[in-house]
């Protein structure tokens, strides 16, 4: 833990006499950090767009200005948070996974085909993550603080999407070239993972009083009406599936025996049906192909170029360039490889693929040793909520759309709030420890063990 004298605010509260005000300060960076993740969400799902702007199909970058202010500007307040509170090499120490990998997407520069487009991409992983890691540090709770945030910007998102789509015309909240609500967004695809994730979220996440009570049900009724308004087959998988896990994680013991029996049976109806003639059956009741609009064959073919370049890649982001699809498919114009795993290891190599399993595995990890040792019921229920969404993300999801890395998309901006959270390991600051009932600091999957 940092020693007093380390800590400027500290030191400058109690020259003015003043003890009680460090909490006071704490709080006012809590507030800061909380606004600057709920700016960077407003841009991931929204883009600034006002309620007055209606979609339209374009393939400018024209919020690449506001996007490059709003992380930058969010960095440098965080790096002045940390050194204001005195717990930046802390929190350099429990994050060291995030720094590895922020280091390697940077040090890609040095082979890239496209170095500036690589550098600019990189120092947005950096910003991001300097933003999710300072919001964790000054958290007295950081897996409630994570939750209890992520719910109230995606139940936000979901109510206000069915307002607009209820009082404005449809050019605002439906985009053109894909039917479905778009909503607050501009694309279904945009606003449906977030949906998803708010959901599961709000099963597990307790919002304290008949207020927060309210509100969690109400965010998991807007995510679910809303989710489903916008059709989006991969982000309702996510949501069936993470809703599946999260209630297998939280069943008693009775109830999971059962449930595994269910899944046995649904295995052999499954052997019986025929995994092809299943899957085509299904996508086909829903207007889809067996090829999943044509990512099969995009995979193959992304699949080659990746073995020309298999242990450092292109570069971080070099690799998707304008019009890049066009040429490798011929018939329609990808902009992605709609596989998170095999677009990492096309632009970082499966080195860069390394780097994120490192981090992910122990965040898992640390989760499934929160729901099984920890005596607090509540911080079960939160660990199982974020577990089941990390799952669901890293499988459902990572398999048909590209989120690794990609800070300015909101899915990855929860796993990295959810990462960041889960790993956090340092001792509260003294301001910190004032409210016995709000411990943070801690690895949560440690809290429970018994003193020696």
């Amino acid at each position: 833990m940092v020693e007093p004298a380390q800590n400027p605010v500290r030191d400058v509260v109690r020259l003015t006499g003043s003890d009680e005000k460090m909490s006071n300060v704490a709080g006012v960076f809590s507030v800061v950090t909380a606004v600057l993740v709920v700016l960077w969400a407003c841009y991931s799902l929204n883009g600034f767009r006002g309620w007055w702007v209606p979609i339209t199909l374009s393939d400018d970058n024209s919020g690449a200005a506001i996007r490059q202010a709003l992380f930058a500007g969010s960095a440098a307040f965080s790096v002045v948070i940390l050194w204001l509170r005195g717990v930046a090499w802390d929190t350099v120490r429990s994050q060291w996974r995030l720094m590895v990998l922020a280091g390697w997407l940077v040090a890609s520069v040095l082979y890239s085909d496209l170095p500036s487009i690589t550098l600019k991409r990189a120092i947005l992983f950096v910003c991001g993550t300097i933003t999710a890691v300072t919001f964790v540090a000054v958290a007295r709770d950081p897996l409630r603080r994570v939750a209890q945030l992520l719910v109230g910007i995606t139940g936000g998102a979901a109510w206000m999407s069915i307002v607009w789509m209820v009082a404005l015309s449809p050019a605002i909240t439906t985009n053109p070239a894909r039917p479905g609500l778009a909503g607050i967004s501009n694309h279904p695809n945009t606003l449906a993972p977030a949906l998803a994730i708010g959901l599961v979220l709000a099963l597990g996440t307790p919002l304290r009083g008949k207020a927060g009570l309210a509100w969690r049900v109400a965010a998991a009724l807007g995510c679910t009406v809303a989710l489903g308004l916008t059709t989006s087959v991969t982000s309702i998988g996510l949501a069936l599936i993470a809703t599946a896990l999260y209630f297998a994680l939280r069943l008693p013991a009775y109830w999971k025996t059962l449930a595994t029996l269910i899944v046995i049976a649904a295995g052999v109806l499954v052997s019986v049906w025929g995994v092809d003639q299943l899957t085509a059956d299904v996508l086909g009741s829903i207007g889809r192909d067996t090829s999943m609009s044509g990512r099969g064959d995009l995979w193959g073919i992304v699949w080659s170029e990746a073995q020309k370049a298999p242990v450092f890649g292109n570069g971080w982001g070099a690799f998707w360039t304008e019009g890049k699809g066009r040429d490798l498919v011929g018939t329609w114009n990808p902009r992605q490889s709609h596989n998170a795993y095999l677009d990492v290891v096309l632009d970082i190599g499966f080195i860069g693929l390394s780097l994120f399993a490192l981090l992910l595995v122990p965040v898992l990890w640390n989760l499934s040793k929160t729901i099984a040792r920890h005596n607090d019921p509540e911080k079960k229920g939160i660990a199982a909520a974020m577990l089941a969404a990390m799952l669901g993300l890293l499988t459902v999801y990572g398999l048909q759309q590209s989120f690794l890395g990609k800070v300015d998309a909101f899915a990855f901006s929860c796993v990295l709030l959810i990462s960041a959270a889960a790993l956090e390991r340092r001792d509260p600051p003294p301001e910190l420890a004032t409210r016995p009932n709000e411990t943070r600091g801690q690895n949560y999957a440690t809290e429970s063990r018994p003193s020696s």
